[in-house]
């Protein structure tokens, strides 16, 4: 069966169901998910191994300007 993408009061009700802190959910499509709260915010699910992917350049990216700036 192919991943669908969740809405947000999907994603909303999976947490609290789960008492998860950290969103991984392996059925839920979507890269980015909107956090709770009032403002603006996003963040990654965990279980989408495109999230790792992204994670992973921005760390590269930082380490490579932390070296270019240290010289």
């Amino acid at each position: 069966m192919p991943k669908r993408k969740w809405t947000r009061e999907e994603v909303e009700t999976w947490m609290d169901e789960n008492h998860r802190r950290f969103y991984a959910n392996p059925q839920d499509a979507n890269l980015f998910v909107r956090k709770r709260g009032w403002r603006i915010n996003w963040t990654f699910n965990l279980a989408n191994p495109a999230a790792w992917g992204v994670i992973a350049a921005g760390t590269c990216i930082l380490a490579a300007a932390a070296v270019l700036l240290s010289r």
